[in-house]
């Protein structure tokens, strides 16, 4: 080897050793290969010269209840808190790249928009309150009214029972509650 060659080999990995902890500082580009039965994914780079192949990636969500099956194929990126590469984690899909998502385990259903329901049941009381211009006394079929639902131990009201069975009903207009529609 000549003293070029190990000048210049001495130079790069010089360089190498300089620039290596900025080697995981940055998000990159992966593929979706598969995805294992506990949700992690098997990643390719899009850029192999940058970045390694990575196998079971967790996918960072806002609440950890959170479940999908990615497609395969699907692009997501990879960040490396702390620049290790032990410690990764997949984000930013696109919409379409979900085979199925699931909100929440164990938990209560969450109703969408369009969903029918049940509403009501025993601890519950419905009030009807009649839009302006319905100056009937009545509840009226067809008139509508705003519906207000509470519980029974609502000290406020003063409710008396009446056996029903669940009010049908469908989810008409929603909001953004902490930042779940």
């Amino acid at each position: 080897m000549s003293m070029t060659d190990r000048l210049k080999s001495a130079l790069e990995a010089f360089v190498r050793r300089l620039v290596s902890r900025y080697d995981y500082a940055f998000a990159y580009s992966y593929t979706v290969e598969s995805q294992n039965d506990d949700y992690t994914l098997e990643l390719k780079p899009n850029q192999p010269k940058l970045a390694p192949s990575l196998s079971a990636v967790e996918i960072l969500w806002s609440d950890p209840a959170h479940r999908c099956k990615v497609k395969r194929g699907a692009q997501t990126f990879v960040m490396f808190p702390d620049g290790s590469p032990a410690n990764r984690f997949a984000f930013g899909f696109k919409h379409g790249d979900f085979e199925s998502v699931s909100i929440g385990e164990n938990v209560s259903p969450i109703a969408r928009l369009g969903d029918l329901v049940e509403s009501g049941g025993p601890g519950t009381y419905v009030m009807l309150i009649p839009l302006p211009g319905n100056v009937s006394p009545s509840v009226l079929p067809g008139v509508p009214y705003l519906v207000g639902f509470a519980s029974v131990a609502d000290p406020e009201f003063e409710v008396t029972l009446v056996a029903q069975g669940p009010l049908q009903g469908g989810i008409f207009s929603a909001s953004d509650v902490a930042g779940v529609q």
